[in-house]
């Protein structure tokens, strides 16, 4: 460590992510996890925390950091400060007496699964021994888990890594959460208050989104951070009818993907799918339909095929990938033709977003591949340029 200098805690949550490409909509809890599991799923958060620290050590390969051993961040910063903590994360297990040494020697490997306690206690261990700020991998349920363990005042930033993404406190893709972490350390940020939100999981895959704020979080102010979600209040005002013509149009005898959201089922509706609402479906040219597949499915259903995939952003953000669509794996996105997503969105919703949509794909190769001005379909006849960032 060096003398003096200011630590970066770090808090990987290591099954955020596992439910989203199978489709079960999150990824709390031990029953979900063991289904997402038995489906194929597999966590994003590991490999999007790698991705935080590698960027983060090349804009300052002596950057200092913190975190507990194995699956909660050692296994991701090898060469952190490791805090020495028994296997159930016990606070009182986690005293000054117990931070490594910097040389990458790993304490006491955690029992695995872990759980929200772990991280509450970690978020709050990390807190207790004054690390400038606390980085944390996960989604909204990791943010609670984060809120409830630290105090008032604690700066802290998410790096995106799990199914839902309804609070503020989140930078856009792993490597801009870096840069910020660099600009904290230089002091050369500014932080403000962001309101820490989840979904009810249950209720989200009966198809209702029911959403609450449980505190707010001090979060650096940037440009590249996400905002909290907010569904508008004028609701889905799309011309649909246009718009499946639009849609029509332009993906010509492909298969059509629709992905999640309101605007996307009501122009779904009109090539007679009902939509899942909250899912993935498909619709081939002789009429076949899919229903609510996982990303394994739509790569084995689109083998061979030409297709074109149809997206909305999400209210307040901006997001067309990345974001409660993680059934668009790696593949499907290599696979994917620019040219034939097919962004669709009510005027109301693109005039809030000032035409600025964001991504973040599951890797920076793909971010290049998709980001650049894009055609917004707005209704019959009615096309819009946004830019996705």
């Amino acid at each position: 460590m060096r003398e003096g200098g200011a630590r970066v805690g770090l808090i990987v949550n290591p099954n955020a992510g596992i439910g989203g490409e199978v489709g079960l909509g999150g990824s709390d809890g031990a029953t979900v996890q063991a289904a997402a599991t038995a489906l194929g799923g597999k966590p994003r958060a590991p490999e999007r925390a790698a991705r935080f620290v590698r960027e983060l050590l090349r804009l300052d390969p002596n950057v200092d950091m913190v975190t507990a051993a194995g699956l909660l961040g050692g296994d991701v910063a090898p060469a952190a400060d490791l805090v020495a903590v028994d296997g159930g994360y016990s606070p009182a297990a986690m005293t000054a007496s117990g931070t490594g040494t910097g040389t990458g020697t790993v304490a006491v490997s955690p029992v695995s699964p872990t759980t929200a306690a772990d991280t509450t206690a970690l978020a709050a261990h990390l807190a207790s021994i004054g690390v400038e700020i606390i980085v944390f991998v996960g989604g909204d349920g990791t943010a609670r888990d984060v809120l409830a363990g630290v105090p008032e005042g604690q700066l802290c930033l998410g790096v995106p890594a799990g199914v839902k993404m309804h609070s503020g406190v989140f930078a856009v893709t792993p490597e801009d959460a870096a840069q910020q972490v660099i600009e904290v350390l230089r002091g050369r940020a500014r932080s403000d208050w962001q309101d820490v939100a989840d979904l009810d999981e249950d209720a989200r895959r009966a198809g209702v989104l029911s959403a609450s704020v449980y505190g707010s979080m001090q979060v650096p102010q940037h440009d590249r951070m996400q905002r909290g979600k907010r569904s508008p209040a004028h609701g889905s005002g799309i011309d649909a009818v246009g718009a499946a013509a639009e849609v029509r149009l332009r993906a010509g005898r492909r298969a059509l993907v629709f992905g999640p959201g309101t605007t996307v089922a009501r122009v779904a509706e009109w090539f007679g799918l009902t939509s899942t609402l909250l899912g993935f479906d498909v619709g081939e040219p002789d009429g076949t339909q899919h229903l609510g597949v996982s990303g394994a499915e739509l790569e084995q259903l689109l083998t061979g095929k030409e297709f074109s995939v149809v997206l909305s952003p999400v209210g307040g953000q901006g997001f067309v990938i990345g974001r409660g669509n993680h059934q668009l794996t790696e593949t499907l996105l290599d696979r994917l033709d620019p040219a034939q997503l097919i962004v669709i969105a009510e005027p109301a919703k693109l005039g809030e977003l000032a035409g600025r949509l964001r991504i973040d794909a599951p890797t920076n190769r793909l971010n290049a591949k998709f980001r650049g001005f894009c055609r917004v379909v707005l209704g019959a006849g009615e096309i819009a340029v946004a830019r996705i960032e």
